[in-house]
């Protein structure tokens, strides 16, 4: 999931006061990303959302 970088300390408090365990990443990218593991097990990887990049319509 894409998610603004500003907001990453935010959301990360918010997961773990959740029960997810956060877990960083192994190998580097030109982006920021986090990964984490929901208490079912899941695992989800957030990525720095890009300003740049188009936007679908709808």
């Amino acid at each position: 999931m894409a998610y603004p970088l500003a907001e990453f300390p935010a959301l990360q408090e918010r997961l773990v006061a959740q029960g997810a365990t956060l877990i960083e990443p192994i190998r580097e990218t030109p982006f920021r990303r986090f990964f984490f593991r929901d208490p079912d097990g899941y695992v989800f990887e957030v990525v720095e959302q890009a300003h740049d990049e188009p936007r679908p319509m709808g």
